[in-house]
Order: C-alpha cells, then sequence, then structure tokens
C-alpha cells in the first residue's frame, strides 16, 4: 500500500497542514501540487496562488483533494483577481471535469459527493447548525457572545459515491463502505 498512488499529480486543498498532508501524499508515492498556504499570501503578492490556479485550470493533475473550507475561499477570491471567479468556484463544474477525465475527487463533505466526487469527508452541517441554534437561545437569553466557549465539530460524515466509483472503473474496499455514513448508488 505505501506506493497506492503509483506516480500520480495529487492536488490538494489542505493548507493549514500542507506540509503533512505534501508528506503523506510522498509516502504513498504520489507528486503533491499544493495550494499556497493562504493565510501566509498578502492579498498584493498572490503570486503562488495564480501560480496554483494555472496549474489548477490547466487539468495538469490526477486527483483532486478539498479540505479546507477557509482556505479554498480564500485561493478562489485571489484567483478572481485574474479569471471569473465562477469559472474557478462551481462544484459541479469541478466535479464534472475530474469525472470526465478519469480523476477521482474527495472533498470537504457531503455537497461535493452528491454533485459526483468520489467521496466527501466533514463534519456533519446538522449537528453544527444545532449546535449554532442553542448558541443563538444563548445570547436571546442574555449571554454574552464573548462569554460562550468556541467548540469545534465532534462529529464528522464520510459520504461515498459508488455511482462516481463504477463510473471511474474504481472499486471501493468493503471496510471503507463499512465505515460510511452515506453511500449514493
Amino acid at each position: 500500500m505505501p506506493h497506492a498512488l503509483n506516480g500520480l499529480r495529487v492536488v490538494s486543498f489542505e493548507s493549514r497542514r500542507s506540509a503533512e498532508m505534501a508528506e503523506l501524499i510522498r509516502n504513498y508515492g504520489g507528486e503533491p501540487i499544493q495550494a499556497p498556504s493562504m493565510r501566509e499570501v498578502s492579498l498584493t503578492d498572490q503570486r503562488e496562488a495564480l501560480a496554483f490556479g494555472e496549474t489548477l485550470l490547466a487539468g495538469d493533475w490526477d486527483i483532486l483533494i478539498l479540505l479546507t473550507g477557509v482556505g479554498t475561499r480564500m485561493l478562489i477570491a485571489a484567483c478572481a483577481t485574474r479569471w471569473p471567479k465562477d469559472e474557478v468556484s462551481r462544484r459541479r463544474e469541478i466535479v464534472e471535469f475530474a469525472l470526465h477525465n478519469g480523476l477521482p475527487t474527495a472533498s470537504p463533505g457531503r455537497a461535493y459527493a452528491q454533485s459526483g466526487a468520489l467521496f466527501g469527508y466533514g463534519p456533519d452541517l446538522r449537528v453544527v447548525a444545532e449546535r449554532a441554534a442553542t448558541y443563538v437561545d444563548k445570547i436571546f437569553k442574555g449571554a454574552k457572545p464573548a462569554d460562550l466557549p468556541v467548540e469545534q465539530p465532534t462529529k464528522f460524515e464520510l459520504i461515498i459515491n459508488l455511482k462516481t466509483a463504477k463510473a471511474l472503473g474504481l472499486t471501493v474496499p468493503l471496510p471503507l463502505l463499512g465505515r460510511a455514513d452515506e453511500v449514493i448508488e
């Protein structure tokens, strides 16, 4: 399994832990193409972001991994200074492009998997919304927002799209299917 990626070019939008993600991709035999950390790129100096955008839009990659929200949004904003925002941000078109070119796509949750990505993994947004509602209730009852603790998501979900796997000629291992919260058939 250490060379499961067999030299594939893997685009990763995981910018907060980009060094660890690149190492993981290399450990599995892949060639990482990393989104620049948008926390470190000033808005006036976007060369790295634009170079990454050119690579992404040129389609010179084999696998796409979308694991962040804020970093991805910031990267799209930076790329929108050169290309139309909708050209780099439409999830259905990204997924259709990947599928048309036989590229497996991992995504940050349910929406991309429902749009055709191979799988999605991220916080269960229904639980996040429920927790947000309890915060709104506490604030309406007089709590000061600054006094409320910051919460991280605690429930994550894995959605696997078997229709996409079949279209790509991939077999999803049974242990992975067994761990999925939802399987799209």
